[in-house]
């Protein structure tokens, strides 16, 4: 068991800018799965529960599979996947290609739960998940979403018009 005052002993180790700080662990070839560019993979995003949920622009499918690259499942698609962002355990939310629409699937039973519009929401534009919430691009804001509702519960203006989101927790 490491103590407090063992924590305070250790040096600190400042990195510089352009050095790596992070290191792979694992691997995985999915080319078997997505097979060689017929895929097209623009977003993967890692479930809690460790199942990874990949868009296929041109197979118009989520795959669904362990970090091990066996595949679990997929879900077919009406458009062209290419952003996706974990609600929770078992949902995610899914933009499609120059549409204006977040698509929410249940990953565990392979359903389309449900489609929303949030009004004022970019196409080509990114999505993640904060707080509970989705966060996607506006014209010179950024609209934060009740996945439940559709609703915009708030606007943060910007001074420039976002082109991506990101969210890290």
């Amino acid at each position: 068991m490491l103590h407090i005052s063992e924590i305070k002993d250790q040096p600190v180790k400042p990195y510089k800018l352009g050095k790596p700080i992070f290191t792979m662990h694992h691997q995985t070839d999915l080319t078997s799965k997505v097979g060689d560019g017929g895929g097209y993979v623009l977003d993967i995003v890692m479930m809690d529960d460790g199942r990874l949920v990949i868009c296929l622009l041109r197979k118009r499918r989520l795959l669904i599979c362990n970090t091990d690259g066996s595949q679990v499942d997929s879900i077919d698609v009406q458009g062209r996947p290419y952003c996706v962002t974990a609600v929770n355990n078992s949902t995610v939310a899914v933009r499609q290609l120059d549409s204006k629409w977040i698509e929410m699937y249940d990953i565990n039973n392979k359903l389309k739960l449900k489609s929303i519009s949030p009004p004022g929401m970019r196409s080509f534009v990114g999505i993640t998940t904060i707080n509970n919430k989705l966060v996607v691009c506006g014209n010179n804001s950024l609209l934060i979403i009740d996945h439940q509702t559709g609703e915009v519960v708030q606007t943060i203006k910007t001074d420039c018009r976002p082109g991506q989101v990101t969210g890290f927790w």
